[in-house]
């Protein structure tokens, strides 16, 4: 049988943790990134932890996760787009706004991309694959005249359950803050306990809804428990009052 020599395969992959950003080879000191309307320019640093030298590509999106590179529609300039990162070695990143008419009563979301692209192989002769990683990041545009703290937001949020002549509940979260708030759990405490769907974000000036079907919700007052992601991460566990409200809908 003939040997096929697989010149080069790349393979993207979406990274996301909530403690850290780990590429196989390359370390991102953040988890998320906060651009101050005040500030020319904020930074991100990369680490390459791995045995061999990678080649970098970064650049910001809207949101458009199929946008390549050269047509990524946010008004961000990076600094380097492109680089080598050796072993062993650091690259800072400026990140620097170049002006737009973005909201200046809430935040503005954007996404950060960083592309890691292995060295080939000295013996190209034999079959390799190739893989690419490519890690997402938020990039959140905080203008400067917002009257309250993110923190101060958090607990703002009016959570309430939604429940039909069916028992079919819904899950009700309306954030009245021009933040965007991300949670990574969140609990109903009651006669039973249910966790939710994890990881979800809501807009700003803006209502979510999540279906969680029959809830067994006992006649006392409700609460919900939930972690909530600061500017670094995940922040601490708050609880809150959960309102019922009945519906006619069957």
């Amino acid at each position: 049988m003939k040997d096929i020599n697989f010149k080069v395969i790349v393979i993207a992959f979406f990274l996301t943790f909530t403690t850290g950003k780990i590429f196989a080879s390359v370390q991102i000191n953040a988890t998320r990134l906060i651009y101050p309307a005040t500030e020319r320019e904020i930074t991100l640093q990369l680490t390459n932890v791995g045995t061999g030298p990678v080649l970098m590509q970064s650049w910001i999106d809207d949101g458009d996760t199929d946008a390549k590179p050269q047509d990524a529609k946010a008004p961000f300039l990076l600094t380097p787009p492109i680089f080598r990162l050796d072993e062993k070695k650091g690259q800072t990143i400026r990140i620097i706004f170049t002006g737009a008419n973005l909201p200046s009563d809430r935040e503005s979301i954007f996404w950060f991309n960083a592309l890691e692209i292995p060295a080939l192989p000295e013996d190209k002769s034999k079959n390799y694959l190739q893989i690419a990683l490519r890690n997402r990041l938020k990039l959140f545009y905080r203008p400067s005249n917002l009257l309250i703290s993110l923190e101060q937001a958090v607990k703002k949020v009016i959570w309430s359950l939604d429940i039909d002549k069916s028992g079919n509940c819904e899950l009700v979260i309306n954030n009245p803050s021009p933040y965007y708030v991300s949670y990574t759990k969140v609990e109903i405490l009651g006669k039973k306990s249910k966790d939710l769907i994890d990881g979800f974000m809501i807009r700003p000036f803006s209502e979510k809804r999540v279906d969680i079907k029959k809830f067994s919700a006992s006649s006392g007052a409700l609460k919900v428990k939930y972690i909530w992601m600061n500017d670094f991460g995940p922040g601490p566990s708050f609880e809150a009052d959960l309102k019922k409200t009945q519906t006619n809908s069957n």
